[in-house]
């Protein structure tokens, strides 16, 4: 609530704003994994460990392993996320620009309790504080899944990622899958592949980036997109479509 205390010196109020989750998360993520061949648990541990530059992307922000873990116990169980915050009295709502950020939360006496736990630790980087890959635009439009807007700032999507731009494909040869080795991988950015893991599950979809020891692999599902991780450790075979 705001209020105004005189003319031109507007006064942030405590405020509370409850989401609750009606089995809405639950089909989403029943759906995407069933759509990414992927067990429930591990495609939410893929959904939480996503890069930084993938949270800076989706997020605006890149949060600290305190949100990240509130991030995970919603997912497995989505029930109730609560923002509350109880500024002091002599906040001025009008010199909030002028604030770092990171100091924002405290000054604003914010609180986030998902399922009725608190966050103790609500810490995080702004964009501005990693690194953030070459290929990666903000300015882009894409989603890890464009429905996480209806969580609010903290669980939601800005519908921003990275723009893919895929190799001219070959006048002179067919076009088929063809296998590829490990340490050529980063030669095929753009292109669809099958990733082949150990589990013995193939992992398919628009080759992202190679990151260090990492495999980001990007599928489109309903108007959304989503990004694999895959970590070199796993993979037996790769074959790209050229």
């Amino acid at each position: 609530m705001i209020s105004f205390a005189r003319m031109g010196e507007p006064k942030l109020l405590n405020n509370r704003l409850t989401y609750s989750d009606l089995s809405y998360t639950d089909k989403e993520n029943q759906y995407c994994a069933k759509a990414s061949k992927m067990e429930m648990a591990e495609y939410i541990e893929a959904r939480v460990n996503q890069s930084d530059a993938d949270y800076a992307v989706i997020w605006g922000f890149v949060p600290g392993d305190g949100i990240r873990q509130a991030y995970k116990r919603f997912l497995t169980n989505p029930g109730e996320v609560t923002f509350s915050i109880d500024p002091s009295a002599s906040f001025n709502l009008g010199s909030l620009h002028l604030y770092n950020p990171k100091d924002i939360p405290p000054v604003l006496g914010l609180r986030v309790k998902v399922n009725g736990q608190e966050i103790e630790d609500i810490g995080f980087k702004t964009v501005d504080e990693i690194e953030m890959d070459s290929d990666i635009s903000l300015s882009t439009s894409h989603s890890f899944t464009s429905e996480l807007g209806k969580l609010g700032s903290l669980f939601g999507s800005k519908n921003q990622a990275t723009e893919i731009k895929r190799p001219a494909p070959s006048k002179k040869e067919k076009q088929y899958y063809r296998s590829v080795k490990l340490n050529e991988i980063g030669e095929h950015v753009g292109r669809e592949v099958k990733i082949y893991i150990a589990s013995g599950l193939v992992r398919e979809g628009t080759l992202e980036r190679v990151q260090g020891s990492t495999i980001f692999v990007v599928r489109s599902l309903r108007g959304g997109k989503f990004t694999m991780p895959i970590p070199y450790g796993q993979v037996t075979k790769i074959e790209a479509f050229y």
